[in-house]
């Protein structure tokens, strides 16, 4: 009884046996066909916050063959906008069982800021000059506007002549940062430009003369006429430049018919510049300058009387003594160009003749500062003190 009984459990158990390893190699036999799922591209990725990410995907083995399933979903937290960790996670399901692969992605700022220096990167200054800090600005993809925190760094002594360097630095909160710097060079000066400007304003090209002298950061004298808007003469002043008196008519047979003419025509041309600018001014510049013989067609000896009458009235004229030719019949910029920094002279002052209405000056302005420069002349504006360069 007791062998039967045995023997009936020994049979239970083998068929429990079996039927577990049926199980088991079903299991695994299902298993086995399960397709695979593989991810295409990196499962961990760092990108830049704020750009375009695109997503590669996974693939599906099915029946040997690797293929991108419409059988798997996708799911993502993934936000550029904002710094953090995300997820992609690929998923599949087969008779009931499910499978997932998970790409990990960290969005983090790893742009360098922008930085852009305010004027120019090589400046120039004579020694003795006082330094102007330009500045700089500084952008980022995440933290925008990161001006306040440039950090400059300033080794220019311009007691001294020599090279220095002016050091920007920029970090933004995620710790990229940028660096640029700014040569200055310090210079013992050779000689000194006054460029001077006749005949202005005129609207067309005072304007860009004015540019030009702004940019370069030089500062030049116009004489003026009663031509011109009054709102360039208005700029030339508040911009630092000098303001002298040319002539209101410029018309020779007026301004020096008589000694009463030329000083009836100069009034009037200086209360122009005083009504404009709220200042009076003493420089003069005589229509065809001090040495002119023109005038003698109209009033003989005006001009031996002018020179020493003028300054007895708190005037000071000046001539010039290196003469762009643009008064004349100028071929090019390139000639105008050639004209006045072929004539500089190192130690002393150069007092240069140009006109601001001349389109051909204009072309040339930017070439003869560049020469002055990079030949270490210093340019100045006109003041009553100035070497006059006369003439007569």
């Amino acid at each position: 009884m007791r062998k039967r009984r045995h023997a009936r459990k020994s049979k239970i158990g083998l068929h429990v046996f079996v039927m577990f390893l049926f199980i088991c190699f079903a299991a695994i036999f299902i298993i086995s066909q399960m397709p695979q799922l593989k991810m295409l591209g990196k499962a961990d990725e760092k990108i830049n916050i704020n750009t375009h990410y695109t997503d590669r995907g996974a693939l599906l083995k099915e029946n040997g063959k690797w293929t991108a399933s419409k059988k798997i979903h996708s799911k993502s937290n993934l936000n550029l906008k904002k710094i953090g960790d995300y997820k992609i996670t690929y998923a599949y399901s087969f008779l009931g069982l499910s499978k997932s692969i998970v790409r990990k992605i960290k969005v983090r700022d790893l742009e360098k800021p922008q930085l852009a220096l305010n004027g120019k990167a090589d400046l120039s200054l004579q020694v003795g000059e006082d330094y102007t800090e330009l500045g700089a600005s500084a952008t980022d993809n995440y933290d925008k506007n990161l001006d306040k925190t440039i950090r400059i760094s300033n080794t220019v002594d311009t007691s001294k002549a020599g090279e220095y360097q002016v050091l920007y630095t920029v970090k933004d909160h995620s710790g990229n940062e940028t660096r640029m710097s700014r040569k200055v060079t310090v210079f013992q000066p050779v000689g000194v430009i006054y460029l001077t400007f006749d005949d202005g304003p005129r609207s067309g090209t005072t304007e860009t003369v004015l540019d030009t002298l702004k940019s370069e950061q030089i500062k030049a004298t116009f004489f003026v006429t009663g031509n011109g808007p009054d709102s360039l003469i208005l700029r030339e002043k508040k911009e630092g430049h000098s303001i002298g008196l040319h002539t209101f008519t410029h018309d020779y047979s007026k301004v020096y018919s008589s000694v009463a003419s030329y000083y009836a025509d100069l009034n009037s041309v200086s209360d122009r510049v005083k009504n404009i600018t709220g200042e009076e001014s003493k420089l003069v510049r005589f229509p065809g300058g001090s040495s002119n013989t023109i005038s003698n067609n109209y009033c003989p000896g005006i001009m031996n009387f002018l020179v020493k009458d003028l300054p007895g009235k708190g005037y000071q004229y000046f001539d010039w003594n290196v003469s762009s030719g643009d008064g004349g019949t100028q071929p090019s910029s390139e000639a105008i160009y050639n004209n006045v920094v072929t004539n500089l002279k190192t130690g002393r002052d150069n007092v240069v003749l140009m006109h601001d209405t001349n389109q051909l000056t204009v072309g040339a302005l930017k070439n003869i500062i560049d020469y002055g420069k990079a030949n270490h002349f210093a340019f100045k504006k006109v003041e009553l003190d100035t070497f006059p360069a006369h003439h007569f």
